[in-house]
């Protein structure tokens, strides 16, 4: 069995060396086809990229996912032992939010869109033992979805990308 290597420089998606190693490993088996140099994708690695890309989406939503949760915890902790007597949580607390916004910031649509699933079904499952965790994971999903609001929303007129559609007066 041959297997074959596809490489496809002049594609404009942004191919990750994770994705193409991926790729070329499930080619290696013999799903797909070879790649031709110029194609955007080979006609039969195109359905195969759809479903790397795929569990890339679900891997990076997961990812922001599991650190909402570890701060949402750490809040609840902070809240449940007598409001942050502990120097040390509350440096843990900054530092786990502040990875929430950076991931938050890096997340794609579809990234963000996948997360606000995960983080729901998360949100389900911890309410019953913690409904703090819950709340905590709700309003993050209310963050996500207003940033995705902000970012489709149109500037307004002075230029300033708020979103609110509301021309400040000067």
């Amino acid at each position: 069995m041959r297997a074959w290597l596809v490489t496809i420089p002049c594609c404009s998606c942004s191919w990750r060396p994770s994705v193409q190693e991926d790729l070329n490993r499930l080619l290696a088996r013999g799903c797909g086809a070879p790649a031709r140099h110029g194609t955007r994708h080979a006609s039969g690695a195109s359905w195969l990229w759809r479903g790397v890309e795929k569990q890339h989406v679900r891997r990076r939503a997961a990812g922001f996912v599991t650190v909402v949760l570890k701060a949402a915890k750490l809040r609840e902790e902070a809240q449940t032992s007598h409001e942050g007597s502990d120097g040390s949580l509350q440096r843990a607390i900054v530092e786990a939010e502040n990875e929430v916004e950076m991931l938050a910031f890096l997340l794609e649509e579809a990234d963000s869109s996948e997360a606000e699933v995960l983080l729901e079904m998360e949100a389900q499952l911890q309410e019953p033992k913690a409904p703090l965790v819950a709340a905590h994971l709700r309003a993050q999903i209310a963050e996500l979805q207003g940033r995705k609001q902000r970012s489709l929303s149109p500037p307004d007129r002075a230029g300033h990308g708020d979103g609110d559609g509301e021309v400040s007066a000067s």
